[in-house]
């Protein structure tokens, strides 16, 4: 599906701890709910998102386990991601952003 400067577009970016990687999708409309099977937290700020992929980078530098992947909120028995709270910056492009 293309974009189309006649419809608005939904801009998300998130740090994926696991891959160390900033990720980031647009998807066409005004979309309320991400696609993501763990809480969400949208953030209003994109500094937010860039510190918390600085630390994680950090810790796997220094080899420390990486908060996010502890026991506590992660786990192996299909209930992944249900304690887990995962910080999204989310932005609505309007059409005329988009040309």
């Amino acid at each position: 599906m293309q974009l189309s400067s006649m419809h608005s577009a939904t801009l998300y970016i998130w740090c994926d701890t696991q891959a160390l990687q900033l990720r980031f999708n647009i998807i066409s409309g005004v979309i309320v709910e991400l696609p993501f099977h763990c809480e969400v937290n949208i953030v209003s700020s994109l500094q937010c998102i860039i510190d918390e992929f600085v630390k994680a980078v950090y810790a796997a530098a220094q080899y420390d386990v990486i908060e996010t992947l502890s026991s506590d909120s992660y786990e192996l028995d299909g209930q992944a991601g249900q304690n887990y709270v995962l910080n999204v910056y989310k932005r609505i492009l309007m059409p005329c952003e988009l040309d």
